[in-house]
């Protein structure tokens, strides 16, 4: 439903041609990713060969530019990960683990997690996370009912900044600050204050 479309193309699939081709991407050290549904990928922000792939079945990090991946987390359904832009060791995953929405962080580059935030009503998973560029305390999260939560040191503490009453798809913090979230029904919103304010910006979307 919420995390696997259906496509028949799952695992992931990397271009080394500016994306005019793309290949499978899905080697473990015993079999493969190839049937698993990746519902997002993040970069390490200072290593270019090193990222993560947030799975249905949790997580799986690489460090050879997606030649080969490594399984690091189980028990949570991951629908978003993002990472630190200053401190590459802080990475939060969100998602659900049972019928709990919840928000999980590593200090460590991914070896060890631990519990950030756990979404009190039920089946009600966090679709979407992003990491301030210009303030990497300040972290946002989406829920599947509308609620964006706003954290103010790193995901430590959290708040409701705003409903938007709509599935909260994708949110994406620019390099100057510049939030924006996307919804499944009411579209594009925008905040210039790192969430705590949004306007929608889907009149000038064509």
């Amino acid at each position: 439903g919420v995390f696997d479309f259906g496509s028949s193309n799952r695992g992931v699939f990397k271009s080394e041609d500016g994306g005019e081709t793309f290949a499978q991407a899905n080697k473990l050290a015993k079999g493969d990713i190839a049937s698993i549904s990746i519902n997002s990928i993040a970069f390490d922000p200072t290593t270019a060969d090193t990222l993560y792939a947030g799975a249905t079945n949790g997580m799986y990090k690489s460090t050879d530019a997606a030649k080969t991946w490594k399984y690091i987390l189980s028990g949570l359904t991951v629908a978003s990960v993002t990472v630190d832009p200053y401190n590459p060791n802080n990475i939060y995953a969100a998602g659900v683990a049972g019928t709990n929405g919840k928000i999980i962080k590593s200090i460590d580059a991914g070896s060890s997690w631990i519990d950030m935030y756990t979404e009190p009503s039920k089946n009600n998973p966090v679709l979407a996370l992003a990491t301030a560029t210009t303030n990497s305390y300040v972290v946002l999260a989406g829920l599947s009912t509308g609620e964006l939560l706003r954290s103010y040191d790193w995901g430590r503490t959290w708040q409701t900044s705003k409903d938007f009453a709509d599935r909260i798809v994708k949110i994406q913090i620019s390099s100057i600050g510049t939030s924006y979230a996307l919804t499944f029904h009411k579209g594009l919103f925008k905040s210039t204050d790192l969430g705590l304010t949004w306007v929608s910006v889907s009149d000038s979307l064509t």
